[in-house]
């Protein structure tokens, strides 16, 4: 039979263990939320990644609903969302989604940004952008981070459309000349 000092140590022992393995998980869960929050350089988007060629959005996007210049226009109807992939070059230079007015909850995210997210959500995720372009008619803008490879289009203060690009080239502007659908940005 054990006598009440060793069970002392033993329980001592047992309870060190427990409080030590709980801090380990808290500290790591703690870590790992953390780093989740950080924002991080994103080169793909949608399954298609910066500098893919048009061969290969084709195998995984197929044959786009329409083609104009440089930019490749795909409509998922189900969800009524809009992506445009940007090239240049013969490779991909930018992804581009944009939710049909009345689904924007639809939108995807990018890093946790969402169409509920405002200007000062993008901004307290990422910082000040690096570039800002205005449209127009002063009622959209188009913040860059060039650094890690979003971009996120505003109107009336929330995310309407969010997409990645290729931080190697200049960063994405309105197209001018009064196209008020946003369609594209400028290449």
């Amino acid at each position: 039979m054990l006598s009440t000092k060793r069970w002392r140590w033993i329980v001592g022992i047992c309870l060190g263990v427990i409080v030590f393995a709980a801090a380990g998980l808290f500290g790591w869960e703690e870590y790992s939320r953390r780093e989740e929050a950080r924002p991080k350089v994103q080169q793909t988007f949608w399954d298609i990644a910066v500098g893919m060629k048009g061969e290969e959005v084709i195998f995984r996007k197929g044959q786009p609903a329409e083609k104009e210049d440089d930019v490749w226009t795909y409509y998922e109807p189900k969800s009524k969302i809009y992506y445009f992939v940007g090239f240049r070059g013969g490779a991909v230079r930018w992804i581009r989604a944009q939710a049909h007015e009345d689904d924007v909850a639809n939108l995807p995210t990018i890093q946790g940004i969402s169409a509920f997210s405002s200007s000062e959500d993008v901004e307290a995720k990422f910082g000040r952008p690096e570039v800002v372009d205005e449209s127009e008619d002063h009622e959209r803008r188009l913040f860059n981070y060039t650094r890690f490879g979003v971009f996120f289009g505003l109107e009336r203060n929330h995310v309407r459309t969010v997409g990645v690009f290729d931080p190697k080239m200049d960063p994405i502007r309105f197209e001018k000349a009064g196209n008020k659908d946003e369609k594209k940005p400028v290449k």
